[in-house]
């Protein structure tokens, strides 16, 4: 029987993990910490409030997201977390579509927290993450309309990445 570190050291463990690894850390090393460029998030606005138990309350909430961006962020997610172990996040993501330059959007849905009241709210504490899709890719259309039944349609987006979507399941790599 192998031991905890004997475990973690085997070559085994590597080929599990290892190639895993690199992929997320090629992920993380493309993220920016915190949100995705040019996107910021407003104050929360509480909808709701319900009381849970006797300290404990249960807050629905909506949150606004800035673009400073040039281009229009596309498909726009929002995910909160909590750094406070008095704020339990319940349903943590909301979705926005996209978000013109220069413009604000209100989340299309809420947020659910629950928080006990023994200490202050402090709405730092809420770490948001946000993922946008690629802008469209760049397809030339067809000379004529025609129905597909089936079809490879491959392009590249306005960040370089390249797309290729094959009878409906999608690839994108770059």
């Amino acid at each position: 029987m192998m031991t905890f570190p004997q475990f973690f050291g085997s070559r085994a463990t590597f080929r599990l993990f290892g190639s895993c690894a690199w992929v997320v850390f090629f992920l993380l090393a493309l993220a920016p910490p915190g949100h995705a460029a040019g996107l910021t998030p407003g104050p929360p606005q509480t909808v709701t409030e319900t009381h849970i138990q006797r300290t404990v309350f249960e807050y629905v909430m909506q949150i606004s997201v800035t673009n400073s961006d040039t281009k229009t962020a596309c498909g726009v997610i929002a995910t909160v977390t909590s750094t406070s172990p008095r704020t339990t996040i319940v349903e943590g993501s909301v979705t926005f579509g996209s978000i013109a330059p220069g413009l604000a959007a209100a989340g299309a849905d809420t947020f659910t927290l629950r928080h006990d009241r023994t200490v202050p709210f402090d709405p730092a504490g809420l770490q948001w993450t946000f993922v946008k899709v690629p802008a469209d890719p760049t397809v030339a259309a067809p000379s004529s309309p025609t129905m597909l039944t089936s079809a490879t349609v491959a392009g590249t987006t306005d960040a370089g990445a390249s797309i290729e979507i094959v009878g409906g399941a999608q690839t994108i790599t770059g």
